[in-house]
């Protein structure tokens, strides 16, 4: 029998840190560095391997 451990993530309560994750999420899609389907749950699993932090780097670079 495999047994799959799911982690469980805070829940984001504040309305502009929702908005924020949306946005980058938005512009990350636009630049191409995340497939259009990423959805904001996948994203936010996403963010917690990677580092929210590291996908805002990736913007600024392209951004120049």
């Amino acid at each position: 029998m495999k047994v799959v451990i799911t982690p469980s993530f805070p829940q984001i309560s504040n309305p502009e840190e929702i908005l924020q994750l949306k946005d980058i999420l938005v512009d990350l899609k636009e630049e191409r560095l995340i497939p259009y389907e990423t959805s904001i749950s996948e994203f936010k699993l996403l963010c917690y391997e990677r580092g929210f932090n590291e996908f805002r780097k990736d913007l600024r670079v392209f951004d120049c």
